[in-house]
């Protein structure tokens, strides 16, 4: 028997900028398959911890779940970056195209700066 994957890595924004406060769902297509899979988040390189964190909460589906607001109401460190996910099954990994996501405030600081 021969197993067969259809890759997806669909379209949309490689960037994405948030508002503070505002959550952002990240979900990890690869591709239908009826065989179980493992998905790792990854941001800037290196494995998101799998007990989540701050701003990061692991959903059932694989999916990711980022909330830039700590209990002061200012974004926590650490929450802009490049993410991606790796799924894992039988049949072998694939890797997402990554997706930047960067505040607003700090975005908005930047642009003023270059326009100065």
């Amino acid at each position: 028997a021969i197993a067969s994957v259809e890759l997806s890595c669909g379209g949309g924004p490689s960037h994405v900028v948030l508002e503070p406060g505002w959550p952002l769902l990240l979900d990890c297509n690869l591709g239908a398959s009826n065989a179980p899979f493992n998905v790792t988040w990854i941001q800037d390189g290196q494995p998101l911890p799998l007990e989540g964190g701050d701003f990061v909460q692991y959903l059932d589906n694989g999916s990711l779940l980022l909330m830039p607001a700590s209990r002061d109401g200012n974004p926590p460190r650490g929450v802009e970056g490049a993410y991606n996910c790796v799924t894992g099954s039988a049949l072998g990994a694939l890797t997402s195209r990554t997706v930047n996501v960067l505040l607003a405030s700090r975005c908005q600081a930047e642009i003023s700066a270059s326009c100065c």
